[in-house]
C-alpha cells in the first residue's frame, strides 16, 4: 500500500502542478496567459503558452484559432496543442527596431466572435552588442 500511495505521488503530482487553471468565463470565451508582456532580442525567437479557455455552456462547441495584429518586422503565430492550449511563437527579425510592440489577440474561423481578445505586450532589444570605445 505504501508503494502504490509513494508511485501516485512521483507520478501524479508532478502531472498536477504543471496543469493551468483559469476561471472560466459566464459566456463565450476568452484568452488567457500567465503573463502579458515578453521581452526578447531582434533576430530571435521564442513561444509564449497561450489559452482559451471556454465558458460551461460552451465547452462543447468548436473554436476556430486565434490571430493576433502583425507589427512589421515581428511575425506571430498560434500552433493548437492539447485541450485549451495555444502554442504562441513569436518571431522578431534582424532589422525590428527595438522597442515595445502591443498585439491584439482575438479568435478566428468558427464561434470567433464568442471569443473576447486581448493584448499582449512585446519589447524588443537591439541584438547588436555595444562597441567599447579606447
Amino acid at each position: 500500500m505504501k508503494n502504490l500511495i509513494l508511485l501516485s505521488f512521483i507520478f501524479v503530482f508532478p502531472l498536477l502542478s504543471q496543469a493551468q487553471t483559469f476561471d472560466k468565463p459566464e459566456r463565450g470565451a476568452v484568452i488567457r496567459m500567465n503573463d502579458y508582456s515578453h521581452k526578447m532580442q531582434a533576430g530571435t525567437s521564442s513561444s509564449v503558452e497561450t489559452w482559451l479557455i471556454k465558458s460551461k455552456r460552451e465547452q462543447k462547441r468548436e473554436f476556430g484559432n486565434l490571430v493576433s495584429s502583425q507589427p512589421n518586422g515581428l511575425k506571430v503565430s498560434f500552433e493548437p496543442k492539447e485541450g485549451d492550449l495555444y502554442l504562441m511563437t513569436l518571431e522578431a527579425s534582424n532589422d525590428i527596431k527595438p522597442g515595445s510592440y502591443t498585439l491584439m489577440i482575438k479568435g478566428s474561423g468558427k464561434n470567433a466572435h464568442k471569443t473576447r481578445s486581448t493584448t499582449f505586450n512585446v519589447n524588443v532589444t537591439s541584438n547588436k552588442a555595444g562597441l567599447a570605445v579606447n
